[in-house]
This record gives C-alpha cells, structure tokens and sequence, in this order.
C-alpha cells in the first residue's frame, strides 16, 4: 500500500541479477552477458511510476470488496458461485502489496548498523502512527462494551483489532529486512516458498478444515504464512524484470481453477465459508505477482496511464484507504442496510475516499503523512 515504502516508493530502478535466476522465472529474467551490475539510487527514475499506483489502485478496490463480502456464504446457486468465485479472485492482494513494499524498500541500504537503524526509525512510524490514529474507534468501542483496558490496549498495540493484522506484518517484515537481503538469493526464495507452503497449508488445516476460529492476528498475521511474497518483491526489486509473462497467466489460470475448486470442497464440508487463502491459492498468487511485475506488463500500462488516472489517485492514497475503511464501513453498517454485497463494497469504498478527501482539504499538510493521507 502505498506510503509506508517513504521516499522512492514510487520509482523504478534498473538492476541487474547476481549470478543465478530465481526459481520460478524464465530464462528472460537473466541480466544480459556483459551488462554492469548496479545497486543504490544512482539508477532510480526521478519521476513517479504510475504504474504502481495503478497497481495499487487496484488492489485496494478489491481489499475493501474481500471486507465486505459474506465469508459464510454458502455456495448453492449460481449467483453464489459467481460471487464466490470473485472473492477467491482477490486471494493475491495481500501478496501483491507485500511484494510492491518488498519491492521498493528492498533497494534501501541496511547492510551497516547506522543505516539499519536509520531505516527503522524512518519506516516504523510511517505505518504505525497513521494505524494507532485509525484504530482508535476500535479502541474505544472496546472500552465502551465491557473489555478490560488493559486487553483494549493490547489489542491496539498488537494490531489486534479485525483486520489491521497487515500493518502487523507490515511492521515485521521492516524489521526482518535485513535478514530478508541477506538472502537474496534463489535459495532464500526458495526457503521462502516452502515456509510459506507449510505455513499456509498450517493455519488453512486449522481454520477451514477443522474449523477452529482463531484471531486474525495468528491467522494471517504473523511473518511465515507471507513470507515469500515480500521476499520475492525484494529480488525483484534487484533484478531484471523483462521475461515474458503469458506462461505466468497460464498458471494463474491454472493455478486460480485449483482454488476455485478447494474452496468449493471446503465450501461443502462446513455448509459455507472456506474463502481466504489457502495452498492452492499460494501458487495463483505467485503467478500473479511475477505476472504483474513483468516490465512488458509494466509498459503496456504504462502506455495507458492518462486513462487510468482515478486509479493511480486511489493507489496514491491506499494505505490510508486501507486504514479509514475500516472505520467507515463501521459507521456505515451502524447506520445503512444496504440489498448486496455490490453495494455494500462500493458505498464503502465511496465514503472512505469522501472522508479521506476532506481531510486532506482541512488538515494542514504536516499532519497528513500521519494520518496516511499521502
């Protein structure tokens, strides 16, 4: 999402691969014999990559349609299955957002000690303070209900609260950076996918097959069930990016066919619910990410950027959009019975631009990096 990334977030670099070519790309992702290797800054665009913010964009419009979608929904007509079969879609949109952070914070230096701390001291506020302001209605909601204040608390500095575990992994990932360079390699990633393999299959044992309910911060909230996207968004954030990406539609395709059907036998086994990610869904969304990160991919929407200018503004914003939903869709329900989910998702994400708008008409312009309005 963007913001939390700082400086740069928006701009590309150039970088050749050290020897050796990650595991799951064609040969096209080599650097070309003879090319010079190059890390730092030297390389980066001085302009905005629209391209990411169109990513973003994108993404975020489907965050806001997963939180409100009904997850008990029991897929026994068409019309459920089509629904369903949306949701699953939207299964890539954390590890896209993870690998577009991975991707722009892993050029940042953190080898030394001094530049490690210069990082977090710099990065860790960025995500942390905007969410503690936005989880505040969750707080004090907590507080008014009954629940202990000492649990309220924990729960806020937890980022405990619905579905603010991402800021948690989020903040995990910018202190695991370093390790996270340190192997980044086409062995690291592959340690990355079998982590995120076992952990994956894991918690969708747990969850979706024995039907356990745990916190979302233990379900999708802690470092291995997402660690090879952010990892993957690093290496190739510093390596080449022009393979060709129609194999990795196919096996998006291939691979969303899978999760369509696991969750369509999960579906089956409770009478509803089995949406969300699981092993099936770890392959879609590695291919998806490769295919989106493809620079041909890049450029031909590039190429259409002046059209695509309401989702670039969207991407810009999409961290706080991803902080105010939350809160909106709340007030939202508290007040609104809307007829569908369409509806619901749409005047969702209407309200949350609304607000986060006229904030940024009336709040003076240093606050509003702390309240993700940038």
């Amino acid at each position: 999402m963007s913001g939390p990334e700082g400086a740069g977030a928006g701009t590309v670099a150039a970088v050749c691969p050290p020897a050796g070519i990650f595991l799951f790309l064609p040969a096209g992702a080599r650097c070309p014999v003879g090319a010079p290797a190059a890390t730092g800054s030297a390389l980066m665009e001085k302009t905005r990559n629209p391209y990411f913010d169109v990513l973003r964009g994108t993404i975020i419009i489907m965050v806001v349609g997963i939180h409100t979608f009904n997850d008990g929904l029991s897929l026994s007509g068409g019309a459920a299955c089509l629904a369903g079969a949306a949701r699953e879609a939207f299964n890539c949109v954390v590890p896209l957002f993870l690998a577009i952070s991975g991707f722009f914070v892993g050029r940042k230096p953190v080898e030394r000690r001094a530049d490690r701390w210069a990082f977090w001291r710099r990065q860790l506020p960025r995500v942390y303070v905007p969410y503690l302001l936005w989880a505040m209605p969750h707080f004090v909601l907590a507080l008014a209900g009954g629940r202990s204040w000492l649990l309220s608390l924990a729960l806020l500095l937890c980022c405990g609260y619905g579905v603010f575990y991402f800021v948690a992994l989020i903040l995990q990932y910018y202190l695991l950076l370093p390790l996270i360079r340190r192997h980044n390699t086409r062995r690291g990633l592959a340690v990355a996918a079998v982590v995120t393999v076992a952990a994956t299959g894991l918690v969708g044992y747990v969850t979706m097959v024995r039907g356990i309910g745990l916190p979302l911060l233990f379900s999708g909230g802690l470092t291995p069930e997402w660690w090879l996207y952010f990892a993957l968004g690093v290496y190739l954030g510093t390596h080449r990016r022009d393979y060709a990406p129609r194999p990795l539609l196919l096996a998006a395709l291939l691979f969303f066919a899978a999760d369509v059907a696991e969750t369509l036998w999960l579906n089956g086994l409770h009478d509803g619910g089995g949406f969300g990610v699981k092993l099936s869904s770890v392959g879609y969304a590695t291919a998806v990410v490769l295919f989106l990160f493809s620079r041909r991919v890049e450029e031909a929407v590039r190429r259409r950027a002046a059209w695509l200018r309401g989702l670039a503004w969207l991407g810009r914003l999409s961290y706080g959009i991803y902080l105010a939903h939350v809160p909106c869709l709340m007030l939202l329900r508290r007040f609104v019975a809307l007829p569908s989910w369409l509806a619901e998702w749409a005047a969702a994400l209407a309200l949350t631009c609304l607000v986060l708008a006229a904030l940024r008409a009336l709040l003076p312009q240093r606050l509003h990096r702390w309240l993700a309005l940038v």
